[in-house]
């Protein structure tokens, strides 16, 4: 292990036990290939939930969500559409008109592309809604994963500067 957490692999054992077949030896028993080093990450959830009681705003945001998270997540080698993969349907409350939708974790390892991606949707939305819309509450949490550390991670409350 390195001091960048990076663990050094040889590319012909990773790639044997990637595709389940024994590395390729040359004629002095030594595995081909130089070292590489492969990233290691850890799991850490992202999610958003928003929340209003004007329809209107809250479906321009629920749109707004799906066309970011569609954009942010376009080089990623995963079944399309993400943004039906990540953010929820709007969910009618029971009283006051309240409706919500929230966009999901990324599944992704912290340190990765595909978190990379998360964690530029997530703040590309965000301050989307933050300028747009005064009338949708939010809050990022992160939670769970290898952490185990729950924190709001960015609301309306700490974007208005009201606790922090």
């Amino acid at each position: 292990m390195t001091a960048n957490g990076s663990l050094l692999c040889d590319v012909a054992v990773f790639k044997a036990q990637m595709l389940n077949t024994p590395p390729k030896l040359n004629s002095s028993n030594n595995v081909q290939n130089s070292q590489i080093q492969i990233k290691m990450g850890y799991i850490k959830h992202h999610t958003i939930v928003v929340t209003g009681w004007q329809d209107e705003k809250l479906k321009k945001a629920h749109q707004k969500a799906k066309e970011v998270f569609e954009k942010n997540f376009e080089s990623e080698p995963y079944e399309k559409p993400f943004a039906s993969r990540l953010v929820s349907d709007i969910i009618k409350g029971l009283t006051n008109g309240q409706s919500s939708f929230f966009i999901a974790p990324d599944g992704s390892k912290e340190g990765w592309a595909t978190s990379d991606n998360g964690d530029n949707a997530r703040k590309e939305f965000l301050d989307w809604l933050q300028k747009a819309d005064k009338y949708c509450d939010y809050v990022e949490v992160s939670f769970g994963g290898d952490d185990e550390h729950e924190r709001i991670v960015r609301s309306k409350d700490t974007d208005l500067n009201r606790w922090i």
